[in-house]
C-alpha cells in the first residue's frame, strides 16, 4: 500500500469523524432535547470500538492483499451510512424520543462509527512500524476536524454540513484505491460534493434549508421564512401565524387593558426556546404593554438608570429600557446569527435599534465581556435566558450555565453603583428556589455580611396564554440593603400591577426567606429529591437540580439525571461486553502481562477522556464563547497529542520497556502540575484580551497534549512487540473505556465538581504507568 496514500487517507477518515461527531450534538439537539445530545460522544466512541473489535474477531476478513480496497470500502460506507442514518433520523417521524425510538435513533446513528472504527483500527494495528505517525496523523486530522464544524455551520445548515463531512470521507477512499474501483468510487464524492455545494447555494439564496428538519421536539416543524445554523444553535425565523401565543409579553400583568395584537415574528433557538422580533416603527406608544410585563419590573423601581441587558435576543428588552426613558443600554449577545437577524436581516422591521444612539451592542459572551469591562450601571437585567441547546463542544457545556454560578454573579454584582440591582426572571418552578439560594451566596462572596435584606422576590401568578408565556417570577438583588422608601415603592408598584411581593427583607413566603438567611429549608418544605445549593464554576450545572442517586433513575429518560444515571449503568454494562465476549468468541487466554495490557489502555482511555471533557466544561468560562471553546480546546490538544506521538518514535524499541515507564511518570507529574496551576492561571489572566486567554489556555493545553499523546502509541508499540494478536482488541478496550469516560465525566463533574472529574482522570495515568511497568516485564526479561 502506497505510505502516502495511507497518510491521507487516515488524516480525511479522522476529520469527518470528529466533524460528524460534533455535527451530531447539534442535530440532536435540536431534534431532541439538549441532554440527549452528548450522546453523540458516547455513539461515536461506542461504534468505533465495535469496529475495532470486529477487526480482532474476523481477522479473515482483513486479508494483506486486499487491505488497501478493504479500507477505501470501509471509507466509502463511512460516508454513506452517516448520510443515510442522519437522514432517516430527521425524516422518519418518532413520536416519542424515548424507550424504543431512542435505542433505534443512537443504534443507527452508531453504525457510520463502526466504519469508521474499522478504517481507524486497521491504520492503527498493520503497520506496526508506523505506528507513532499514524497516530500522529490521526490526531491532527481530528483536530483539524474541530475547525472545519465551525467553518462548515457558517455556510450550511446542519444537513448540508453532515453531506460535506461525507463527501470528505468519501474522497478518503481515492487513494486506497486504483484502477475501475477508484473510478467507481468517484460516484459518490461527486454526488455528496454537489448535493453539499447546492444545499449551500440555496441556503445563501432562498435563506431556508435545502434539506428542512420536518421532525423535532415530538413536533411537526411549522413554515421557516429565515433560517441559519452555527457552532452553537440553529436559528429560525417563523412565518407569520406561528407563536402568536408569545405576542404580548413573557409574563402580563393581568391589570393590563391595552392592545394585546402586537406585530411580531418569532425567533426559534433549537426548536424550543425562542424570543420575539417585535415591529417598532419609533413609536414607543405601539409597545406600551412592556411595562406591564412582570420580567420589566425592575425598571419601575430605577429611572434614568444604565441598564445592561445580558442576553439581547430579539430587543425586546432594549426597547423596554427605550420606554421607561433609560439613559443608556448596554446589550451583550453571545450568538453572532442573533444579532444578524434582529439589525441586519430584519433590521427594518426591529426598528434598527443598534443605531439607536443610547445603545451599545456587544457580541460576546456576558461574563468574560463584564469581567474585562470597566463601566458600571444601574441595572443588569437577565431575562429567562437560556436555549435547552448543545453547543458544538458537547452538551452539558452550555452557554447559560455559566451565567447561573457564584461567581458569575459576582462578577454582575461587581459591575454594579452601589445602590444597581440585579434582575434576574425565570419561569415560577423550583429554580426560584436556588436562585435565592445562589442570590446569598454571591452576596457573601461580595463581602456582603446579611444577604437577605439585599434581596426581593416579585411573582406574577396570573399570567395566562395566549398572551403570555405563563407565570414568572423576578429576584432583584440589591448590591446594597433595600431602604425602606424602595421597599415601599416595589410594594405599591406590585400591587398596581397585581403582581406579588413574595420576598424582601423581614417577610416573605417561609420556603425562600429560610433560602435567603441560610437557614435550613427542612423545616419550612418537605424533601422534594431536588438540590436547592448554589452552583458554581466547579459545578455549573444550574438546571440540573435532581439530586444525584438512584432515585434519580425513577425518572428515566424524562430528566438529564435519571438519563445520566441510566446510562452509566448501561454504559458501563456495555464496556464489560466489549472487554469479556470478544475474548471469549475468539478463544483467547490471558496471561498476567495481558492484564496489565488491557489495564493500561482502559486506564488512558478514560484517563484522556476525564481530562479532555472537564477542560472543556472549565474553560468555556474562560475563553468566554462555546465556539472559542470548541476550537481552542479540542485542537490544540489533539495536536498536541498528535506531536506527543510523533515524539514518541524518538524512544528506540530496545528501550522501551526501560524509559517507557519514565515517559509516562513525566506525563503524569505535568498533567499533575498543570491541574494544580490552572485555578491560578484562570484568576491571573481572566481580565485579559480575548487573544491573550486563547494565547494562554493554548500553551497549558498544548503540553498536556503532547504529554498523553505519548502514551498510547507507547502502549500499542508495546502490546505489538509482546502480544501483538491483541492489538485490535486493546485498540477497542480503549474506544470501550473512553465511552464509559464520557458519561463517568458528566457523572462526577454534576455530583463532585468538575475538578474532581479531572483529578479521576490524573489519577487513571497513575494506574497507567503502574500497568505499563506490569506489561513490559516479559520484554525487560527478554533483553537481559
Amino acid at each position: 500500500m502506497n505510505p502516502r496514500g495511507l497518510t491521507v487517507a487516515l488524516f480525511l477518515v479522522a476529520l469527518s469523524t470528529v466533524m460528524f461527531e460534533v455535527l451530531l450534538t447539534r442535530v440532536f439537539s435540536l431534534t431532541l432535547w439538549y441532554h440527549f445530545a452528548f450522546m453523540a460522544i458516547s455513539i461515536a466512541m461506542f461504534g468505533m470500538t465495535v469496529g475495532a473489535l470486529l477487526v480482532f474477531l474476523r481477522p479473515q476478513w482483513w486479508p494483506e492483499a486486499r487491505l488497501g480496497a478493504t479500507m477505501g470500502l470501509a471509507a466509502m460506507l463511512f460516508a454513506v451510512s452517516m448520510a443515510a442514518a442522519v437522514f432517516l433520523h430527521v425524516y422518519v417521524f418518532l413520536p416519542n424520543p424515548y424507550s424504543l425510538p431512542l435505542v433505534w435513533t443512537f443504534t443507527s446513528t452508531a453504525v457510520p462509527f463502526i466504519f469508521s472504527g474499522i478504517f481507524v483500527c486497521l491504520a492503527l494495528t498493520r503497520f506496526p512500524a508506523r505506528i507513532s505517525q499514524l497516530y500522529a496523523t490521526d490526531l491532527c486530522g481530528a483536530a483539524l476536524g474541530c475547525l472545519m464544524v465551525i467553518a462548515a455551520l457558517i455556510w450550511l445548515d446542519g444537513l448540508g454540513a453532515v453531506l460535506a463531512c461525507a463527501t470528505l470521507s468519501a474522497a478518503a477512499a481515492l487513494p486506497l484505491l486504483a484502477g475501475r474501483e477508484r473510478w467507481l468510487a468517484l460516484g459518490p464524492v461527486a454526488l455528496f460534493a454537489s448535493l453539499s455545494a447546492w444545499s449551500a447555494l440555496h441556503l445563501a439564496r432562498e435563506e431556508v434549508a435545502a434539506f428542512p428538519i420536518v421532525y423535532a421536539k415530538d413536533l411537526v416543524q411549522g413554515e421557516i421564512e429565515y433560517e441559519r445554523w452555527n457552532s452553537f444553535s440553529r436559528i429560525a425565523v417563523l412565518k407569520p401565524g406561528r407563536g402568536q401565543r408569545y405576542a404580548t409579553g413573557w409574563s402580563l400583568s393581568a391589570a393590563y387593558k391595552g392592545p394585546l395584537d402586537i406585530p411580531n415574528k418569532w425567533l426559534q433557538i433549537d426548536a424550543s426556546a425562542g424570543t420575539q422580533l417585535l415591529r417598532f416603527d419609533g413609536d414607543l406608544r405601539k409597545v406600551e404593554f412592556l411595562r406591564w410585563d412582570l420580567v420589566n419590573f425592575v425598571h419601575h423601581l430605577r429611572r434614568d438608570a444604565r441598564v445592561c441587558v445580558v442576553g439581547a435576543g430579539g430587543g425586546r428588552d432594549i426597547l423596554t429600557a427605550k420606554l421607561f426613558g433609560q439613559k443608556r443600554v448596554l446589550a451583550i449577545e453571545i450568538n453572532p446569527s442573533i444579532m444578524h437577524v434582529v439589525n441586519r436581516r430584519f433590521g427594518e422591521y426591529t426598528g434598527h435599534l443598534d443605531r439607536d444612539p443610547i445603545v451599545s451592542l456587544v457580541n460576546d459572551e456576558a461574563r468574560s465581556y463584564l469581567t474585562r469591562a470597566r463601566e458600571t450601571c444601574d441595572i443588569v437585567q437577565l431575562t429567562f435566558i437560556d436555549t435547552w441547546a448543545a453547543t458544538a463542544a458537547g452538551a452539558y457545556v452550555l452557554t447559560e450555565n455559566t451565567l447561573y454560578t457564584v461567581e458569575g454573579w459576582t462578577v454582575f454584582l461587581n459591575r454594579l453603583d452601589p445602590d444597581g440591582v440585579l434582575a434576574v426572571a425565570r419561569g415560577v418552578s423550583p429554580e426560584m428556589g436556588r436562585l435565592v439560594a445562589l442570590g446569598r451566596e454571591a452576596l457573601l462572596a461580595s463581602g456582603v455580611a446579611e444577604p437577605e435584606r439585599h434581596m426581593a422576590m416579585v411573582v406574577n401568578h396570573r399570567a395566562r396564554a395566549p398572551h403570555s408565556f405563563g407565570p414568572m417570577a423576578v429576584l432583584l438583588v440589591r448590591k446594597t440593603p433595600f431602604p425602606a422608601a424602595e421597599l415601599a415603592q416595589m410594594r405599591a408598584a406590585a400591587a398596581r400591577l397585581q403582581f406579588d411581593v413574595e420576598l424582601q427583607p423581614g417577610r416573605g413566603l417561609p420556603f425562600f426567606a429560610a433560602l435567603a438567611a441560610g437557614r435550613p429549608i427542612e423545616a419550612v418544605r418537605p424533601d422534594d429529591g431536588l438540590v436547592y445549593d448554589a452552583p458554581t464554576d466547579d459545578r455549573p450545572f444550574f438546571f440540573n437540580m435532581q439530586r444525584v442517586g438512584t432515585d434519580a433513575m425513577l425518572y428515566g429518560a424524562h430528566n438529564p439525571v435519571g438519563l445520566l444515571m441510566n446510562l452509566a449503568v448501561g454504559v458501563f454494562a456495555l464496556t464489560l461486553v466489549c472487554i469479556i465476549v470478544p475474548l471469549v468468541l475468539a478463544r483467547t487466554r490471558l496471561g498476567r502481562g495481558d492484564a496489565a495490557l488491557l489495564g493500561y489502555f482502559a486506564a488512558i482511555g478514560v484517563g484522556f477522556m476525564l481530562i479532555e471533557i472537564s477542560l472543556l466544561q472549565r474553560l468555556v468560562v474562560f475563553l468566554g464563547h462555546p465556539a472559542y471553546s470548541l476550537s481552542v480546546i479540542l485542537f490544540v490538544l489533539l495536536l498536541a497529542g498528535g506531536v506527543g506521538s510523533a515524539v514518541s518514535t524518538r524512544l528506540p524499541p530496545e528501550r522501551l520497556a526501560l524509559f517507557g515507564p519514565r515517559v509516562l511518570a513525566g506525563v503524569t507529574v505535568i498533567l499533575a502540575l498543570l491541574g494544580a496551576l490552572m485555578p491560578l492561571i484562570v484568576g491571573a489572566f481572566q481580565a485579559a484580551s480575548t487573544p491573550a486567554r486563547i494565547a494562554v489556555s493554548a500553551a497549558a493545553l498544548a503540553l498536556m497534549g503532547v504529554a498523553m499523546g505519548t502514551a498510547f502509541p507507547l502502549g500499542m508499540r508495546l502490546a505489538m512487540a509482546t502480544r501483538p494478536a491483541l492489538g485490535p482488541w486493546l485498540w477497542g478496550i480503549n474506544g470501550a473505556t473512553s465511552v464509559l469516560a464520557s458519561v463517568a465525566a458528566i457523572v462526577i463533574a454534576t455530583a463532585y465538581g468538575i475538578s474532581a472529574s479531572f483529578w479521576s482522570g490524573v489519577a487513571c495515568y497513575v494506574l497507567a504507568l503502574a500497568a505499563f511497568i506490569r506489561a513490559a516485564t516479559p520484554l525487560r526479561a527478554g533483553r537481559s
